[in-house]
């Protein structure tokens, strides 16, 4: 009999909760991410001395959230830092702190990101962009989180 895969193949085509999109998300439950600062500065760098900083990824929302991956995206000569984080979770209202570490052997401006991909439904790819100079460097870095960045020298 023919009849009965094609039974149950109708059966299959109702909701079944799982999403056809191109999302890597299939949970409905979203959490909520403050990342503070949104900008790292090393500044006043001496070559061969190392400089650390952290940052601080905050849930802030009613749900728990997920932090898929965190990652060095952009980070030329190698001269950042940055333990990868996968599959960490952080309850409502908690928030864990990550550190960052620059050694530079030149003088220069050194620039950098890490990525964050989380389980935030409105930002659920975020980008921490790092900058480093050395001392008496003609070329600052910017400051577009021109508060306390954190960095303490080594």
């Amino acid at each position: 009999m023919r009849v009965l895969p094609l039974a149950i193949l109708v059966a299959c085509q109702q909701d079944t909760g799982f999403s056809s999109g191109t999302d890597d998300q299939v949970s409905g439950e979203n959490g909520t991410m403050v990342l503070t600062p949104t900008y790292l500065l090393f500044d006043d760098l001496s070559p061969s001395y190392a400089k650390s900083a952290t940052f601080n990824v905050a849930s802030t929302g009613d749900e728990q959230l997920e932090i898929y991956q965190a990652r060095v995206i952009a980070n030329p000569g190698g001269v950042f830092t940055f333990e990868d984080k996968t599959e960490v979770l952080i309850n409502p209202g908690s928030s864990v702190d990550w550190a960052v570490a620059l050694y530079v052997t030149a003088e220069g401006k050194y620039e950098g990101s890490i990525r964050i991909d989380s389980n935030d439904a409105t930002t659920p790819q975020v980008v921490l962009d790092m900058c480093g100079v050395t001392l008496g460097w003609s070329e600052p870095c910017g400051t577009d989180d021109p508060g306390d960045s954190g960095a303490d020298g080594e």
